[in-house]
């Protein structure tokens, strides 16, 4: 086959083998190496700072709309608890939006500090080694957004609670009205009322 080959085409298999041959062998440009510091007025600490902001703003939405849920709750209020879940709904999606972002700059942040922890890498490890006020700002507001979260989830958990102790009120309702109608033998066992006997009573009201 290569004796078919002219002398040209011979010349440009061999100069693309070699190309080929030296791209495999051409070093690959090294990672920076970390180190133990990043600037305050760095873009990826500016938008980490943007997204914590925001994160404690939704989070204080949440809080103020769990007590509002829990409300709801204690009063058997129908419409306010579907307007309570429809607006949480819509804050916590805005929440995922956010922590995709967060999760992807924690991640850059951690690769120029060297973090082994990568986008785990905590709030508070890094502001430690954010030059200038800003890392005790940021360290400040990831104390203020795990506040205002568990503040949240208190608030989440007695409305739980109220939930279970109001399902288990409701069901008591049921298993009396379904006692009485018992009585006259209409709760059929598919749980529908059936006509039944008449019920024998101490008080004539027949005249």
């Amino acid at each position: 086959m290569q004796q078919n080959l002219s002398a040209e085409q011979r010349k440009r298999i061999e100069e693309h083998l070699a190309k080929v041959k030296a791209s495999k062998q051409a070093p690959k440009a090294p990672k920076p190496e970390p180190r133990g510091w990043i600037d305050s007025d760095d873009p990826l600490i500016d938008e980490l700072e943007t997204m914590l902001r925001q994160l404690i703003v939704h989070y204080e939405q949440l809080h103020s709309l769990a007590k509002l849920h829990l409300e709801a709750i204690r009063r058997a209020d129908v419409d306010q608890l579907s307007t309570c879940i429809a607006q949480e709904n819509g804050i916590i999606q805005k929440v995922a939006e956010i922590e995709k972002r967060r999760l992807h700059v924690v991640g850059d942040i951690a690769d120029v500090l060297g973090s082994p922890e990568e986008t785990q890498t905590t709030m508070s490890w890094i502001a430690e080694r954010v030059r200038g006020e800003k890392g005790g700002r940021l360290a400040g507001m990831a104390r203020r957004l795990r506040a205002v979260i568990g503040e949240m989830t208190e608030v989440n958990n007695a409305a739980r609670s109220a939930a279970d102790t109001l399902a288990k009120h409701m069901d008591g309702l049921m298993r009396s009205v379904a006692r009485e109608l018992n009585h006259a033998k209409t709760y059929s066992n598919r749980g529908r009322v059936d006509a039944g006997p008449a019920v024998v009573s101490a008080l004539d009201i027949s005249s």
